[in-house]
């Protein structure tokens, strides 16, 4: 499977598990306009930290690893 791919679908993941940070960014910064850099830091920092919890390269290669696994055990390899 395509590096991109896998990207792709780990990127998914990671978007749909962290939505209540994505929520809680996304509040604040309607709440706050212009000052938002400044004053929704503690939000954004938790955003970027969970998903980079789930994106990071030693992520990455544990989802691809675990992807091979499924494919192959699909295929009966």
């Amino acid at each position: 499977m395509a590096e991109h791919t896998l990207r792709k679908e780990l990127n998914a993941i990671a978007i749909n598990n962290c939505k209540d940070k994505a929520q809680a960014f996304g509040d604040c910064a309607k709440e706050q306009g212009i000052l938002v850099v400044f004053r929704c830091r503690s939000q954004n920092n938790a955003l970027n930290a969970c998903l980079s919890s789930y994106t990071n390269p030693e992520a990455f290669e544990k989802f691809k690893a675990k992807r091979a696994l499924e494919i192959a055990a699909k295929s009966g390899i």
